[in-house]
């Protein structure tokens, strides 16, 4: 939007509309803000990368910063709007998982990969069980697939269900943090999921050396193991992916005043190995000593946070949603294999255990074998194992009993119900799963 250079007098009527219409409040501190930066980056001469971290901290990302800090200190119950939107900005963690993670899924490499560690990232936040945080909307959906119990949850049933022969083929997983210590504790320190920003930093010495090269690479490997976090949560019961389903990651690269923004994103599926391929292109360049760039940079910053909440947000708790449902039919679909098998398995045998006895009440058939006037213990075995060979005896004295009397002895009927009843059942669940042809 251009803000037309001519505003209304102070006496006009059309100047509270003029205010609101441009924000002019909010441009204010915008330039006061990238006037700041353009003061304090000119001032710096020694080549200490911790100069321009105070900048980057301080100034750049601070409003979001302090931000993500205030939601940490709240001790009361959370409001809904602060549960929805909180997230998280965190410096210096090593993404040992995430390593794992990237060589799993990313392109092979000849060179061992490096475990990511970011100079700054911006994730979403896994709620905790605790009370204060889940707030007034505690039980909808859209809290619930983010809170840690549940993600850790599905992650760990995934792994399960995984190792089943249908299961074998499938290529994708759900992991929704890099972090190792996010699966295994509970803590603000641990919470966090899904990262959407990347942010690297050298100071001005670096520029035109191999080190700044570096410093994209550094960025490169971290937004990889995000994008990998983004496009398996889409995956859920497909066995194929398509582009148009992934969604980006945005990094920021700083060396000394030098400002990139790019985008990330994958670029290629193999269909075969289910590795990613990835590319990330610079979107945008400028300048710390300039404040048209400044400015700038806060509308990107300002921008990519808003797409963080109220896009990409939405779209990861569908996919949650998604694998939820995903995970919890393949585990029917297991299960009923399962008790079909133990089903025909039971059926061949024709015996249980002799202990079955005393894990159920007496039945009918306990009755009739009394009526027999057999021991207490021959009695107590026979209605445990159900013997088919003692059933096929019973069965001649009935016959002959019956020759005699010319009267159906009801003991038969009986036993031919049973013997309907221990027909296995078919199975609903017959087909196994497997993958769907393309």
């Amino acid at each position: 939007m251009i803000i037309p250079q001519k505003q209304p007098s102070e006496d006009s009527r059309r100047l509270t509309a003029f205010v609101e219409r441009y924000d002019l409040e909010t441009c204010n501190q915008r330039f006061n803000l990238a006037l700041d930066i353009k003061q304090r980056a000119c001032a710096i001469e020694s080549e200490d990368e911790q100069r321009w971290s105070e900048i980057l901290e301080q100034l750049v990302f601070g409003r979001y910063i302090q931000q993500a800090r205030r939601q940490e200190w709240v001790l009361t119950k959370q409001t809904a709007a602060g549960v929805l939107q909180r997230f998280r900005a965190e410096r210096d963690h090593v993404w040992h998982f995430g390593r794992g993670v990237l060589q799993e899924y990313g392109q092979e490499s000849q060179r061992e990969l490096t475990a990511p560690k970011p100079d700054l990232c911006f994730s979403f936040h896994a709620i905790g069980w605790g009370a204060n945080e889940l707030g007034p909307m505690g039980k909808d959906d859209y809290v619930q697939n983010f809170t840690q119990t549940k993600l850790v949850r599905l992650y760990e049933e995934y792994r399960k269900i995984s190792k089943e022969k249908e299961m074998q083929a499938w290529q994708f997983g759900f992991m929704p943090s890099p972090v190792t210590a996010f699966y295994k504790s509970q803590g603000v320190k641990n919470q966090q999921c899904f990262p959407w920003l990347i942010c690297e930093w050298k100071h001005q010495g670096k520029r035109g050396t191999l080190d700044e090269k570096r410093t994209y690479f550094q960025a490169a490997n971290a937004a990889a193991v995000c994008l990998t976090l983004l496009a398996n949560a889409a995956a859920t019961e497909r066995w194929s992916l398509e582009k148009g389903d992934l969604r980006p990651v945005i990094c920021m690269t700083f060396v000394g005043e030098s400002i990139r923004v790019w985008i990330a994103y994958v670029a290629s599926i193999d269909e075969q190995t289910a590795r990613y391929k990835y590319k990330m292109q610079c979107i945008w360049r400028g300048s710390l000593r300039s404040v048209i760039d400044n400015v700038m940079l806060s509308v990107i910053i300002d921008r990519v946070h808003f797409w963080a909440m109220n896009h990409l947000k939405p779209w990861l708790s569908s996919c949650v949603d998604r694998w939820a449902r995903f995970i919890e039919e393949r585990q029917e679909e297991i299960d009923s294999r399962i008790e079909a098998e133990g089903g025909h398995k039971a059926a061949g045998s024709g015996d249980e255990s002799p202990n079955f006895s005393f894990k159920r009440a007496a039945t009918l058939d306990d009755f009739i074998d009394n009526d027999e006037q057999e021991s207490d213990d021959e009695a107590s075995y026979k209605a445990g194992t159900e013997d088919d060979s003692d059933d096929s005896n019973a069965g001649d004295s009935v016959e002959e009993d019956s020759e005699q009397e010319r009267v159906e002895d009801p003991r038969d009927a009986v036993r031919r119900t049973r013997s309907a009843s221990n027909t296995p059942k078919k199975s609903k669940y017959q087909i196994p799963f497997r993958p769907k042809k393309s």
